[in-house]
């Protein structure tokens, strides 16, 4: 994996102490293809069991990406559709989620991935965030939406007035930061 592409994953911040910085305990780039991908990764997301393993055996923080289960992409214009059956979808891969957490394969769900950005309404997002917290009330629960959708008003100068609203339900939100990759030309 190269620099550029590694830079394209978000990063998660949690402030509670390491050597180099007291305050820091994780700093990591997540959504890794595999665990062994980026070993130093300290939140991995995958629905693949094998994957999953792998990343226990290192020691990340696994979550179960549901986006598919409760949303539907359309593949010509991006945009979000709540699905009418996303409880059966539940209900058939819940049997599974059990399991993972009974291993400790697992530590929560990665909800969905910019769904406001991609015309979802919040009130899906609250309910679904809501859904998986009474069936998993301890599982940490992130959503990731896009910079652009995070700041509903601006002023005149372009400060962010006002931030989206976030699922009282959730433990992580976290954006996208794409950097400009022509500044980082010399870099290798």
């Amino acid at each position: 994996m190269d620099f550029g592409h590694l830079l394209l994953w978000f990063t998660i911040l949690i402030a509670q102490g390491s050597a180099a910085n007291p305050n820091l305990k994780y700093f990591g780039f997540a959504i890794a293809n595999v665990p062994a991908e980026v070993p130093f990764t300290n939140v991995f997301v995958s629905a693949d069991e094998t994957a999953l393993v792998q990343a226990h055996a290192l020691g990340m923080i696994s979550l179960i990406p549901s986006q598919s289960l409760f949303w539907e992409s359309d593949p010509t214009t991006g945009v979000m559709t709540y699905l009418p059956n996303w409880q059966s979808n539940w209900n058939s891969y819940k049997p599974t989620f059990d399991d993972w957490f009974k291993r400790n394969l697992t530590a929560g769900f990665y909800v969905v991935d910019e769904v406001l950005w991609h015309g979802g309404s919040f009130q899906d997002l609250n309910n679904t965030c809501n859904f998986i917290r009474s069936q998993y009330p301890s599982a940490i629960l992130f959503y990731v939406e896009s910079i652009s959708a995070v700041y509903l008003k601006k002023n005149s100068q372009g400060n962010a007035t006002e931030l989206v609203q976030v699922p009282p339900a959730l433990n992580w939100f976290g954006s996208d930061c794409y950097p400009n990759f022509a500044s980082f030309s010399d870099f290798k």
